[in-house]
């Protein structure tokens, strides 16, 4: 468990995702998959879990599952927590400063009936490329978003690590 804080300075526990963790995390994102997708969506989230790349906040409220396609460039496959923006700040902060240092780029492809207008936020705005080409991934640039996130703590006096 690596304890994070957020923005406001609460502090939040990132642990990894179990297989428990898999079914109840689908159900909560299962009407953005399409039906015909759901076994292979599962096995995708499955082989995060496997690579140790699959992380969550305690409370519940954020999570990522992502596979690491080479050693510096990954593919998400569920990320979770749109409600809850300081808190998915403090999740990526922390896997991103702390746990996965080597990943430089983070590539999304958005479902059907998803727009990029749904994650954009003051973090990401600087890190999202390519969002405006139809049919090709979301590309988030870890390596900006990690200068962006400690730039945003260092303003306010404080560090993502507790």
């Amino acid at each position: 468990m690596i304890p994070v804080k957020d923005l406001f300075g609460k502090t939040h526990l990132i642990t990894q995702c179990t297989m428990v963790d898999i079914n109840k995390h689908f159900e909560q994102i299962k009407n953005t998959i399409e039906p015909k997708d759901t076994i292979n969506f599962k096995q995708q989230m499955y082989k995060s879990l496997i690579a140790d790349s699959a992380f969550k906040l305690d409370d519940e409220s954020c999570y990522l599952y992502y596979i690491n396609d080479t050693a510096r460039c990954a593919t998400g496959v569920a990320l979770y927590g749109k409600n809850s923006p300081t808190k998915m700040l403090a999740l990526f902060a922390g896997i991103f400063t702390h746990i996965d240092t080597h990943t430089l780029k983070l590539n999304f492809h958005l479902h059907a009936n998803k727009s990029v207008n749904e994650y954009k936020s003051i973090v990401t705005e600087a890190s999202i490329r390519r969002q405006l080409i139809p049919g090709y991934p979301l590309v988030i640039r870890i390596d900006k978003l990690r200068d962006k996130i400690n730039n945003i703590y260092n303003k306010r006096g404080m560090s993502c690590l507790v």
